[in-house]
């Protein structure tokens, strides 16, 4: 079953613009393999998609995190009557399946929504970039944070409609 996700290019534009330009100067790509560190060129596998494939399924084994090369990923989950739960689509440049770092399953499932190249990195490989490496930990948190006040934004927004 094909699901479109949420659109949330206007409130990404948005919250861009309520981002200092700072943060925006020091935003890393993890998606160009030439700018990671070695330990990760080293492991990173590219996986081509379709859309409807689906690059990880909620409560599978978590054995790796994605960086989307080009395309779009929905993230979602389905309620037990068959019904699905959009979260929110990850584009180009950006990461998913943050959280399987931390846990065995992942959380969510993720589907193709267009045409998609992702780099895989292990869960292990990945962690110990982050605890070797300062500057890679930095870029990852920058990420973190700019997702979640995208987040808040989008809360806010739905809030307001309301």
């Amino acid at each position: 079953m094909l699901v479109k996700c949420i659109r949330v290019g206007a409130i990404r534009q948005f919250a861009l613009r309520s981002v200092p330009h700072q943060i925006d100067n020091c935003y890393m790509n993890f998606a160009e393999i030439d700018q990671l560190p070695s330990t990760l060129q080293a492991v990173a596998t590219h996986q081509t998609l379709s859309v409807g494939d689906v690059l990880f399924h909620r409560n599978k084994e978590s054995q790796a995190i994605y960086a989307i090369k080009s395309g779009q990923v929905c993230l979602l989950h389905y309620t037990e009557s068959g019904q699905s739960i959009s979260h929110y689509a990850v584009y180009a440049g950006e990461m998913c399946a943050e959280i399987a770092l931390f846990l065995d399953a992942y959380t969510c499932s993720a589907v193709v929504e267009e045409p998609t190249q992702v780099l895989a990195f292990p869960k292990q490989a990945f962690l110990n970039t982050l605890q070797q490496n300062p500057d890679f930990a930095i870029a990852f948190i920058m990420q973190l944070s700019y997702r979640l006040h995208t987040t808040k934004i989008m809360v806010e927004n739905m809030l307001s409609v309301v």
